[in-house]
């Protein structure tokens, strides 16, 4: 994350997915396709005077074990400007589609036998003349791609989250397997185990437990992010945003850098109390990175 140019990226979805790794939930299979072939065509036949360029980095990226691709905004609209639509109007949906792609063209050039995973992380490079001001992301649509600039005040440890958890019965030791929605934290853990459907076994409630060495994790890590000094408006004190970065991004920054955060405008549960109770009505606002 410089100044000039900012990266983001999105967890796995948790949505039911094709054999692509395609969202049919949203959109549909056909169009995902479409966006899918056009988006690894990006990769594969974009190019700077005779290099490939996106096909080159994507092969010298996973040759050094670095499973990301950086990609400018400018150079799809130069392609094909739909496929930057897509990416601004509904980035959750729509970049686990490119990255999809990029899974797609790693393996056809067969990249990944230099590489462990099969993930590849896509960040996105946008012009600053896009930028927010940080007080502004309240009138911005919730969902969509922004850029916001601003100074990194706060950075928490990287932690591990689970994206793919195996969940065994501790009872008849029988296991299923979940995808972790990219905005949770854990899995949905079932109140009662998926193989007693026929009431054989007597399984307890609530039996289930991860098992962390069949699970897959990524790294994660919350960024507070304040706005620029001289975007504070005279006698008014300066206002920050919670930044959530993962995989290829965490451990980027320091506290007292200035960045262009480039992220999904979102929301979160407060877990402001009432009284003594959730107050479930509460939503804070985050940038997902």
């Amino acid at each position: 994350m410089d100044l000039d140019e900012g990266r983001v990226t999105t967890g796995y979805g948790g949505a039911r997915t094709g054999g692509a790794g395609l969202n049919l939930d949203v959109g549909g299979a056909d169009e995902a396709l479409e966006v899918q072939k056009k988006l690894r065509d990006f990769i594969v036949m974009f190019r700077r005077g005779r290099v490939y360029h996106y096909l080159e980095a994507l092969k010298d990226n996973i040759h050094l074990g670095r499973a990301f691709l950086e990609v400018n905004m400018a150079d799809l609209v130069q392609f094909d400007d739909s496929l930057s639509s897509y990416l601004q109007e509904a980035p959750l949906k729509w970049i686990p589609v490119f990255e999809a792609a990029a899974r797609e063209a790693a393996n056809a050039h067969d990249m990944f036998s230099m590489l462990d995973s099969r993930e590849i992380q896509i960040q996105l490079v946008w012009s600053t003349e896009h930028a927010s001001l940080l007080r502004e992301i309240q009138t911005l649509k919730m969902g969509a791609l922004c850029a916001v600039p601003g100074i990194v005040i706060k950075c928490s440890t990287t932690k591990q989250k689970v994206i793919r958890a195996v969940l065994q019965c501790s009872s008849c030791k029988s296991e299923i397997q979940q995808v972790v929605p990219s905005n949770a934290s854990y899995p949905m853990m079932p109140t009662f185990c998926a193989a007693n459907t026929n009431g054989t076994e007597k399984c307890r409630p609530n039996p289930y437990i991860i098992r962390p060495d069949k699970s897959e994790f990524i790294n994660t890590q919350y960024l507070k992010l304040q706005e620029m000094p001289e975007s504070v408006p005279t006698g008014e004190l300066p206002r920050h945003i919670e930044v959530q970065v993962d995989r290829e991004l965490a451990s980027k920054v320091n506290p007292g850098q200035r960045i262009i955060v480039i992220g999904i405008n979102s929301i979160f549960r407060d877990p402001v109390k009432e009284k003594g109770r959730q107050a479930v009505g509460i939503r804070r606002r985050y940038l997902k990175g």
